[in-house]
């Protein structure tokens, strides 16, 4: 992401643009797509890891909810457990979906059974 904008709903238009290419608290470290399943998720914490490993602090814009599980797994490591305030219509606890335990319906079931979150919040609602 380059450049980051508050945008005035009403009008549609742009009010305040800030550089992040220029601003010295964000690094842009590029785009990151990782392969899918097992391997992925280690890619996405190894990735995670090394930001923090040089006391940066990593901002991740989009994704599949089921990225959430490796970047907890990079954080918690690196910080212990954290409080998590999750912005979302669904809780994302089922233990598995289909068979699949790394799904987009599961990061925070596996989070729960490895004690990262200290405190969980969610706010929204179900439709």
């Amino acid at each position: 992401m380059k450049k980051l904008t508050a945008v005035n709903p009403d009008a549609g238009v742009a009010l305040l643009g800030i550089c992040l290419d220029s601003h010295p608290r964000f690094q842009d470290a590029g785009n990151f797509v990782p392969d899918g399943g097992a391997s992925g998720f280690m890619a996405i914490e190894e990735t995670i890891a090394a930001i923090l490993h040089h006391h940066r602090r990593p901002l991740i814009l989009g994704g599949d909810h089921a990225i959430i599980y490796p970047i907890l797994g990079a954080v918690c490591a690196h910080h212990g457990p954290v409080n998590i305030l999750h912005f979302d219509a669904h809780p994302d606890l089922y233990d598995e979906l289909d068979g699949n335990r790394l799904s987009h319906a599961s990061p925070f079931a596996g989070s729960w059974s490895r004690g990262w979150p200290r405190k969980w919040s969610r706010w929204g609602s179900e439709r």
